[in-house]
């Protein structure tokens, strides 16, 4: 085996020389480009929590980023808004339906050819119908209309049934419970005097609403009835004269009854403001003093009138 063949080591006698790495220098740096420097700096430090978050969302898959929102952008507001909360799903309208919901529940479904009808158990220790409506959609989840539920309150375990007219196509339906925030604003006419008034008619009689700033004074209902010779004819005469004579004693109300040989009007006209007991008139239909008018309009529209 040939041996390796090793380079001699020469060590050479000179003097040892200094060797440039870098230069420094001591000149003061700009203020201007010191005071970037920092707000930079700071800038990276209060961003790098969110940073560090999205690279963290985007390596786990999830993409939950805050929504922008287009303030411009308002055709995806829903022309007749519900106050949606967990319980307002949509049932199939059929007599099999049965719904379970936080605060009541639903025991049966009767479909009609011109009506619904439903039995509610409130789970509530009292249940205040007064707040929902029967909601109707049809098979594309088009909303079709509503109709007010009651004025009732219900207690818990306590069952009650209730009837409604149907709607053409329904074929759906919802429980939603609206509070006054959620009814739409109203505009009325408003005399020099300060005055709006809002008329609510159906083929059995009308009301009208006599607001001031929007809330509520005074209702006046009128109801005629055209002559038939026929025992109910005098039944109803009978039933409203004796009405009259009872709302008559109390105080702020005034009622009449006059009869022709083309039939009976009746007027009822009351004033909020003298009344002390609403419950004495027994008409769901005569709200309280100060009740706003896109609550009476709302109300009404859902019990079947047309106000105007």
């Amino acid at each position: 085996m040939a041996k390796k063949k090793v380079e001699p080591i020469i060590i050479k006698d000179e003097e040892l020389m200094p060797t440039t790495l870098g230069e420094y220098s001591n000149k003061t740096k700009s203020p201007v480009v010191l005071f970037l420097i920092i707000i930079l700096f700071a800038t990276i430090a209060f961003f790098l929590p969110n940073i560090q978050n999205y690279l963290n969302n985007l390596k786990s898959g999830n993409n939950n980023a805050p929504a922008v929102v287009d303030d411009n952008d308002l055709d995806n507001t829903d022309p007749d808004p519900t106050n949606v909360d967990n319980d307002d799903k949509k049932y199939e309208l059929s007599n099999d339906t049965m719904v379970e919901a936080t605060d009541f529940n639903i025991n049966s479904v009767t479909v009609g050819e011109s009506t619904i009808s439903i039995n509610i158990t409130s789970n509530k220790e009292t249940l205040d119908i007064d707040s929902y409506y029967l909601e109707l959609f049809d098979a594309n989840n088009t909303f079709l209309g509503r109709v007010k539920l009651g004025s009732d309150k219900l207690s818990s375990g306590q069952s009650k049934d209730y009837t409604f007219r149907m709607i053409d196509g329904a074929t759906q339906f919802s429980i939603t419970k609206k509070a006054n925030e959620d009814m739409p604003e109203v505009s009325l006419d408003t005399t020099d005097n300060g005055e709006a008034m809002l008329v609510c008619s159906t083929s059995k009689g009308s009301y009208t609403y006599t607001f001031i700033d929007k809330y509520l004074t005074k209702v006046v209902y009128t109801y005629s009835a055209p002559f038939v010779e026929d025992q109910s004819y005098y039944s109803e005469l009978t039933n409203y004269s004796n009405i009259s004579n009872r709302l008559n004693t109390i105080d702020g109300v005034t009622a009449s009854l006059t009869t022709s040989e083309n039939g009976f009007t009746y007027t009822l006209q009351v004033d909020l403001k003298t009344v002390s007991d609403m419950s004495q008139l027994n008409d769901d239909n005569i709200y309280e003093i100060k009740t706003l008018a896109k609550v009476v309009k709302f109300k009404n529209d859902a019990k079947g009138y047309s106000c105007k």
